[in-house]
């Protein structure tokens, strides 16, 4: 298996990635389009009965194994989970002398933590109340951190490591 950051030379951008500027704009309008809408339904409460009623759904099938499955994968997502794989992903990197990976991972991740941030802030969208009891978090509910944080670093990772397999 190919090991990411084996040496510190530089990254070579391949010659067909020009030619992907225009569809990966066109991909990111579509994206904020899609956001834009969602936001628009979240912020107009438009989404509180498909909320409940995946609530409901999803809680019909709870029983201790699937809750401790769901548990584990929630976890993955959590910010010191993601700290901390993201210092080990930083030092290992740069242990190997590689600063292009290294500033990829430090700018994505940074970047994600204050979207996602910025964004809490932009919309004040409350918790709903715990479906199992306990307090309700103080934090806002949209967007996801977890999510967003969740898919810029493990998408980063898939991408590095599709990248470098490609390579090989």
């Amino acid at each position: 298996m190919p090991s990411l950051g084996h040496s510190p030379k530089k990254l070579k951008v391949p010659k067909t990635w020009p030619a992907m500027i225009p569809a990966s704009l066109g991909l990111a309008a579509v994206a904020l389009l899609c956001f834009a809408w969602l936001s628009e339904e979240v912020l107009a409460r438009g989404t509180a009965r498909f909320d409940s009623s995946v609530r409901e759904l999803v809680h019909q099938f709870a029983a201790p194994p699937v809750t401790a499955l769901f548990r584990f994968v929630t976890n993955l997502g959590d910010w010191p989970v993601i700290m901390a794989a993201t210092l080990a992903l930083l030092a290992f990197f740069l242990s190997r002398g590689d600063r292009d990976h290294a500033n990829i991972v430090l700018v994505t991740m940074m970047g994600a933590g204050i979207l996602d941030g910025t964004l809490k802030l932009a919309f004040h969208r409350l918790r709903p109340d715990p479906f199992f009891g306990g307090a309700r978090p103080t934090t806002y509910s949209f967007p996801s951190g977890h999510s967003l944080i969740s898919f810029c670093f493990y998408g980063l990772i898939a991408g590095m490591l599709s990248f470098h397999l490609k390579e090989q």
